[in-house]
């Protein structure tokens, strides 16, 4: 009998546990559901002149159909904070230096940064000098973000709720600062003048500059020798034969493509993020068709395509950046000279509220004709440094992104991005007439004196800038003979006049791309849909060559040798090859460099010189710089490194590899794979702990690829070989014949809700080398449809 009523105890026990975790785990799915937005149905939208229709696509796309330019402008700014809120606020944080408003002391030295470079202070110069339509569509921009954080005070993303705060309401200048800080993230190259100041001064100048070789000759530029400005009006395309590079972007005439007119494709590389960099929506009012991808807290469309032209982008590697050495008076430290004469600092006091704290955080800011001083947040420099960067000038760049979305043709697509001030970017072009062209865009600065590699005397006037070359002295290609165009970070052009100083990326990526190119008569979009995901490296074929004759004394080299006599240089996840290519490469690099240059050899592989993290100038050329070693076989670098002759270093180096191979992978060979160490890992800002980073990351993931392929992957080479640099986060290919079949995919997905299925859906395309279409035709649209939210008055 006791046993009887203690077996009816323990079952009401267990249904009352049962039903109160029942309940919690209801409460619990009811709040991690509260945040998704309403896609359905109607929402009374203040401001609006007329009702806007809202149509998401199984892909989480939203079509945004307006009958007036502002009601398109707020339905955009309602439809971004609809499914990323928490990422544009977090981005102004960042772009305004007031994290430590939300995270507390732990920000502190990152906004103390931010606030000693100005962006702050940049946009609100910039909000002061806008025109009044740019205002205008900027405010109703914020008027839609502003509407959505209003009614949806209890529906908030759920990171507020892990960090208890809330959003304040959306300002146009919180659109210029987020802008601005995105120039800046891709612009160079400030931090890398101290770079190599710093390891030129541990090795001298000689040895510095054998560390940074030329750009090679037989590396393709994107505009090739001879230059001149082709900057006239439109002309048929040409069909000639080929003559003869953090992003690709490619196209080709309509003489070589299968469909007859240019074929466009865009992959704009950044370092993967929760959420995604990217947006993709398409934007439909009277005077607006367009769709592609754009950036949460920003209107318009950056990369994309409308009904008449298509457009990719990748960095300038321009240098818009400078370091100004300035030398304060003895006495007044407020005080800097300027040739004979001392000059005032302005003085900007700058106040960061921290949580925790009772009283901001107070910081004055020395101002020169330069820029700001930043040395207080430089690590290991105690000379007053001054930043002069473009992208702290006022800039009209919302109004060369809509008139860029708004163009027809190759004359409005120029006017469009001569206003383009920053950053530095590299515009392919291809248009229905069969047109395809090049334009760098942004501010490029004429130096009366140097070349901006290195911190100038600020006391010195020779040394400062004498304004911008003219937008029509930029590169420039239209309709060239070789009936392509590829823009892979690499050397635009040879020195010539003008003059224009970069950090190039080795010109491997665009070399590869040119080779897929011409490597057939007639190139269809689903060849560029393959090129998108090609992982061969050039450098890694021409390393191979060199090691095909080296005799292992060991088993395991031997089949490691073996392993590489046959691969074709293709780093996909699965090849072991590719694994072994990598470890003995950084081995390689790390004692040839450890043996010449000793300590300073951590300068060469990242430097810290600031809060935000090491800076390399270095790595995005260090194949061509291992190359060049290689192959010239110089005596001088094996000093050091305890090897007789080359020979004896390389299968030194090969047996590193497979040791290491060997304690982190497998004993067997057959086991090795590049995709066990390259692993890719979506992170999101919160993901601090194992339970966090369940419910917000996505990976880890095999990854193929490395920075010197098409697809790139690169990483860092204080954490090797994690996936954690620059990648494709966004893929577009637009065949100009058919624009309907124009397609896209972004690399993670559309909502920054964990809780919807639109979270990392897209994930699994991209991966995969798809694609979802890039409508603008609403019957195709509404086959596709998801859900019709209608925003009304």
């Amino acid at each position: 009998m006791y046993g009887w009523m203690m077996a009816i105890t323990i079952l009401k026990t267990t249904i009352i546990v049962a039903s109160l975790v029942a309940g919690a785990i209801a409460a619990a799915s009811a709040m991690w559901k509260r945040p998704l937005p309403k896609t359905r149905g109607k929402v009374r939208l203040p401001g609006l002149i007329e009702s806007v229709e809202v149509v998401r696509d199984v892909w989480g796309v939203p079509h945004i159909f307006a009958h007036t330019f502002p009601d398109l402008m707020t339905a955009q700014g309602y439809v971004h904070a609809q499914d990323r809120l928490w990422q544009m606020d977090l981005s102004r944080r960042i772009a305004t230096g007031a994290l430590s408003e939300v995270f507390g002391i732990r920000t502190i030295d990152t906004d103390k940064f931010l606030r000693l470079i100005g962006i702050n202070r940049a946009a609100k110069l910039e909000e002061t000098m806008l025109e009044e339509a740019e205002r205008s569509a900027l405010q109703a921009y914020c008027d839609g973000i502003n509407h959505f954080i209003k009614t949806n005070g209890t529906r908030l993303p759920i990171e507020y709720l892990l960090l208890k705060t809330s959003p304040k309401l959306w300002a146009v200048t919180d659109c210029l600062a987020w802008a601005k800080l995105m120039a800046w993230s891709i612009s160079v190259n400030w931090d890398g003048e101290l770079v190599r100041e710093r390891l030129t001064a541990a090795v001298g100048p000689e040895l510095a500059s054998i560390l940074e070789p030329e750009y090679h000759v037989g590396m393709p530029r994107i505009i090739p020798p001879i230059f001149t400005p082709e900057t006239n009006s439109e002309k048929s395309p040409e069909f000639g034969l080929p003559s003869l590079g953090g992003s690709n972007a490619w196209v080709v005439s309509g003489g070589r493509s299968v469909t007859g007119k240019p074929i466009l494709a865009s992959d704009p590389h950044l370092v993967p993020q929760v959420p995604a960099p990217w947006y993709e929506i398409h934007l439909s009012a009277p005077d607006l068709e367009v769709t592609g991808a754009s950036i949460p807290g920003l209107p318009g469309v950056v990369i994309g395509r409308n009904r008449h032209i298509a457009w990719g982008i990748t960095a300038g590697m321009v240098d818009t950046q400078d370091m100004y050495i300035e030398e304060m008076h003895p006495t007044d430290k407020n005080k800097y000279r300027r040739g004979e004469y001392w000059m005032d600092c302005q003085i900007a006091r700058e106040e960061i509220t921290v949580r925790g704290l009772s009283h901001p955080v107070e910081q004055d800011v020395q101002i020169t004709v330069h820029g700001p001083i930043i040395t207080p947040m430089l690590t290991g420099e105690a000379r007053p440094m001054a930043l002069k960067s473009v992208i702290l000038q006022p800039h009209h760049l919302l109004k060369a992104g809509l008139m860029l979305n708004k163009a027809t043709n190759w004359e409005e697509f120029r006017a469009a991005i001569k206003l383009w001030g920053t950053p530095s970017q590299c515009f392919v072009y291809a248009d229905v007439r069969g047109n395809i062209g090049y334009q760098l865009c942004g501010q490029v600065p004429v130096r009366k004196k140097g070349d901006g590699k290195t911190p100038e005397p600020g006391w010195d006037s020779d040394y400062d800038w004498e304004g911008f070359l003219p937008f029509d002295d930029l590169p420039c290609s239209f309709n060239p003979a070789s009936g392509y165009i590829v823009a892979a970070n690499n050397k635009i052009w040879d020195e010539s006049t003008p003059a224009i100083y970069g950090e190039w990326a080795d010109g491997y990526r665009a070399q590869r791309i040119e080779e897929l190119l011409i490597a057939k008569q007639k190139l269809s979009p689903e060849d560029f849909m393959a090129f998108h995901m090609d992982t061969v490296s050039i450098p890694a074929r021409e390393i191979v060559k060199e090691l095909k004759h080296l005799v292992p004394e060991n088993r395991l080299g031997k089949a490691a040798l073996d392993m590489m006599r046959d691969w074709n240089g293709s780093l996909t996840p699965d090849s072991g090859a590719a694994a072994l290519y990598e470890v003995f490469r950084l081995a390689l690099l790390r004692r040839l460099l450890k043996g010449r240059i000793g300590e300073a050899a951590g300068g060469y592989f990242g430097m810290s010189v600031h809060p935000l993290g090491t800076s390399s100038i270095y790595l995005m050329r260090s194949s061509s710089f291992l190359l060049e070693v290689i192959q010239n076989k110089e005596a001088a670098w094996l000093h050091g490194t305890g090897c007789r002759d080359w020979k004896a270093l390389m299968i030194e180096c090969l047996e590193d590899a497979v040791r290491y191979l060997s304690d982190n992978v497998g004993s067997d060979p057959k086991q090795w794979n590049w995709g066990s160490l390259h692993k890719l890992t979506f992170a999101h800002p919160l993901a601090v702990n194992r339970p966090l980073a369940r419910l917000f990351n996505r990976g880890p993931i095999p990854l193929g690829g490395d920075t010197d392929t098409p697809h790139q992957s690169s990483f860092s080479l204080q954490r090797p070989y994690e996936a954690k640099g620059w990648l494709p986060t966004y893929r577009q290919i637009v065949p100009l014949g058919d624009m309907e079949a124009s397609v896209s995919v972004q690399c993670l997905g559309q909502s920054g809700h964990p809780a919807s299925p639109h979270y990392s859906d897209l994930l699994k395309l991209w991966r995969r080398g798809e694609y979802h279409p890039m409508y603008l035709d609403r019957d195709s649209i509404m086959n596709t449809a998801e859900a019709v939210l209608l925003l009304e008055p």
